[in-house]
């Protein structure tokens, strides 16, 4: 017991060195640094003030059914929380987390949809788009079928309610052309969304009428969509050069003619509003996308200097896609004879571009030529006579004639053992036949004697029978 005590007594006495040991340890640690400075209280409580709204927003939203409850329910916060509401609201009602959400995200890309247009309609720009056009792909990749239909639906009716007279549709119609480009691969040979779409947009800018500056305007925006289009894949698109021209040709006056039967249609006096002097200084500034939800845009000096600007710039651009297209001169040339007709100083930049990209092709097209080196001459053949000839079958080799000859012994053998098998062959099948038949005929014989006798007998037996009765 003794010896128990002691070694308790030596724990003890271990464990309290080991506390003293870390207490030193500790004390020899330099005291850790603040990683902020005294003044950050202040932040802090800055930061949380700011993030006030964003705590306040539940993580739980009901998915709305229509345009008017998801803007009744944004309205209930501060305008830039927008994107957190619509974002929580997609998560609430992910796909993966239950299938009936399915038809509920369905419902959502429309109801996003038409509230995005509704708000550019309402702002006049493009914020709204920027600020749902990501959630608006994430929708869209959990229903693409869904999507796909919706959007394809709406092309349908927009198409179908074309006027060539009501003139270019406003921004909030245009917006979605930008969207669709945004939600679906645009490069595409052959798509059921931006396909389609596609040939709307030319077929506005080929037949829509240009009543005054906010179609001209329109036209350049759906110019530059379809730019974006075409941009990866090259593909040409005539509408959109025809319309750039006709644009660049409307400074020129009412002598001007027009490719475009929607530029034709413009009065003279329209047309004469759009001439550019050269010694008037008006600047070229970016154009607003609030004029294209104008009802009429007035137009001035400087706005007709930004639309040349903007049309210059355009133009080269396509052009510059076809630099490797087999008719490149012909699409280069009618731009780079307007480009000259354009003196207006502020448009100095924009008609450089122009004028570069239309001569770019001046020497890659190589003319016909006829060839420069001397004709090759056709070799000259000397006949070859041979003195020994003696016909078509002979050979003077002797051993090569008897080799022909015995080859040509055993292949006339050779058909006439075949010929006589085939002989053989067919005698052994008449002869199998004949007695088939004989063998047949002989059966047949016999058993109509026997028919013949049993009849006999069977006759008997009848009458004898008859007799016994008569008997009786």
């Amino acid at each position: 017991d003794d010896d128990d005590d002691d070694d308790e007594d030596d724990d003890d006495e271990d464990d309290d060195d080991e506390e003293d040991e870390e207490a030193e340890e500790e004390e020899e640690q330099p005291a850790p640094k603040s990683k902020k400075p005294a003044a950050q209280p202040a932040k802090k409580a800055k930061i949380s003030a700011d993030d006030t709204g964003a705590s306040d927003i539940p993580f739980v939203f009901d998915c709305p059914s229509s345009a008017s409850e998801l803007t009744a329910l944004l309205a209930e916060y501060p305008p830039g929380e927008g994107r957190t509401i619509v974002s929580r609201i997609i998560a609430c009602h992910n796909i993966h987390l239950d299938g009936r959400n399915r038809s509920k995200m369905e419902n959502l890309f429309g109801v996003l949809l038409q509230h995005m247009l509704e708000a550019v309609q309402k702002t006049s720009s493009l914020a709204p788009v920027e600020t749902f056009i990501k959630l608006l792909y994430d929708i869209c990749a959990q229903v693409p079928a869904e999507a796909a239909v919706f959007l394809r639906g709406w092309i349908a009716r927009q198409d179908a309610a074309f006027d060539p007279d009501a003139g270019f549709p406003k921004l909030h119609t245009l917006a979605l052309y930008k969207i669709a480009s945004a939600l679906y691969s645009a490069s595409d040979l052959r798509h059921p969304v931006t396909t389609p779409l596609a040939l709307l947009m030319a077929r506005s800018l080929s037949h829509a009428a240009v009543k005054g500056a906010r179609d001209v305007l329109s036209g350049l925006f759906t110019c530059t969509v379809l730019y974006e289009y075409v941009q990866e894949p090259k593909r040409f698109v005539p509408e959109a050069l025809n319309f750039l021209h006709d644009v660049l040709q409307l400074p020129a006056g009412p002598a001007a003619a027009s490719i475009l039967p929607s530029f034709a249609g413009m009065p003279a006096k329209r047309r004469a509003a759009w001439a550019l002097r050269a010694d008037h200084a008006a600047a070229a500034a970016p154009l607003s996308p609030a004029l294209l939800q104008a009802g009429t845009v007035p137009l001035t000096p400087e706005l007709t200097a930004s639309i040349m600007a903007a049309a210059a710039t355009l133009a080269a651009r396509f052009i510059a896609l076809y630099t490797e297209h087999p008719s490149f001169p012909e699409i280069a040339a009618p731009f780079g004879q307007l480009a000259s007709g354009l003196p207006q100083p502020s448009l100095a930049a924009a008609v450089a571009e122009l004028q570069a990209a239309a001569q770019h092709g001046d020497h890659t097209r190589e003319y016909l030529q006829l060839q420069r080196h001397r004709p090759v001459p056709l070799p000259q053949l000397a006949p070859d006579f041979q003195e020994s000839y003696h016909g078509r079958k002979s050979d003077p080799d002797r051993e090569r004639r008897e080799a022909k000859k015995t080859k040509y012994l055993v292949k006339k053998e050779m058909k006439g053992a075949i010929r006589e098998l085939a002989k053989d062959s067919a005698f052994l099948a008449r002869e199998q036949l004949r007695e088939q038949l004989d063998k047949d005929q002989e059966r047949f014989k016999k058993l109509r004697d026997l028919n013949t006798q049993l009849s006999f007998q069977q006759g008997e037996a009848n009458k004898q029978e008859r007799l016994k009765r008569k008997k009786k």
